[in-house]
């Protein structure tokens, strides 16, 4: 009697290869650009704000350099720190608090009162905003299909690098007023309004199956991937993925290799050193925590 061949359930990397680019894919680029573009608008913001906080005797030069120097220690600090905290607490939830976290700080710095409290709102906020630009890059790496990938990461890019202009324009109507406070403390308080679409995000937004899937929460991984094939084969009139693929859970997420975690010394063993060492030299920043977060997916035995 010939044994019947074992029936293997398709991971949630699997499943998201084979749902085609669609209405889902478009608005959840859409949602995470919005994020993208409250960080890039405070990065440069305060360039435009400088002879403005000068001239108004509220910051020297050196406060202003100062200012600056915060910023960026504070995204320094977001990224190391917080910026693997998506491996703990979920892709989704680490997005929307980093949105808050930037917001709130941000809105505490237009309404600041002296330099040193400016100073400080500034930290607190870098912190969310690097913390959020790993977080970005590694959500849409694990939502979008490999084939897309590259695409759909730039395009979070383009939408976010769209604010420098606004941020600019901004600032020459809003810096020569004075209603109710300094214009510049306005521009401020335009860049904070991030917080408004955090429960829109959080609604719209679904955790990475992949995240649930390797923490060992297959059945939530597994409503989320159906809802997403759902919406996929109802788009199309052909089959899609929804119709070959099972809508069991994997049972994957329940072994211990779904569940490992990368060892920050592994990053300079191959076969990642070499491509660790390119986005040092590139992107010093942030792109080391991104391999960090992503190397069991680049790993031969799982390249879906």
């Amino acid at each position: 009697m010939k044994q019947k061949p074992a029936i293997t359930t398709p991971s949630a990397a699997e499943r998201l290869e084979r749902v085609p680019l669609g209405r889902f894919h478009r608005r959840f680029i859409v949602l995470v650009s919005l994020g993208s573009w409250f960080d890039v608008f405070d990065i440069f913001m305060m360039a435009y704000l400088g002879a403005a906080l000068q001239s108004s005797h509220f910051l020297t030069l050196a406060q202003f350099t100062n200012l600056i120097a915060a910023g960026f220690l504070g995204m320094f600090l977001g990224t190391i720190v917080l910026g693997a905290g998506s491996d703990s607490f979920g892709r989704r939830t680490a997005f929307v608090t980093m949105l808050l976290i930037y917001s709130v700080f941000n809105f505490a710095g237009a309404l600041a009162p002296s330099p040193a409290l400016l100073l400080a709102a500034r930290v607190l906020a870098g912190v969310g905003i690097g913390a959020e630009l790993v977080v970005i890059d590694t959500y849409v790496s694990e939502m979008v299909p490999s084939g897309a990938r590259g695409r759909y990461v730039a395009i979070t890019q383009l939408i976010g690098f769209t604010a420098i202009p606004v941020a600019a324009l901004l600032a020459r109507v809003l810096v020569p007023t004075h209603r109710l406070m300094a214009g510049w403390r306005w521009v401020m308080v335009i860049g904070s309004a991030g917080a408004l679409f955090a429960w829109l995000l959080r609604r719209n937004l679904p955790e990475s199956p992949r995240w649930l899937e390797a923490r060992g929460r297959s059945r939530q991984a597994a409503v989320i991937l159906s809802r997403i094939e759902r919406e996929a084969s109802q788009e199309s009139l052909t089959p899609q993925a929804s119709e070959a693929a099972p809508l069991e859970f994997s049972q994957r997420g329940q072994t211990g290799e779904a569940q490992r975690r990368l060892p920050f010394w592994e990053l300079w063993k191959p076969p990642y050193r070499g491509r660790t060492f390119m986005l040092v030299v590139f992107h010093p920043d942030r792109r080391i925590l991104r391999v960090r977060q992503l190397g069991p997916y680049f790993s031969p035995s799982s390249r879906a």
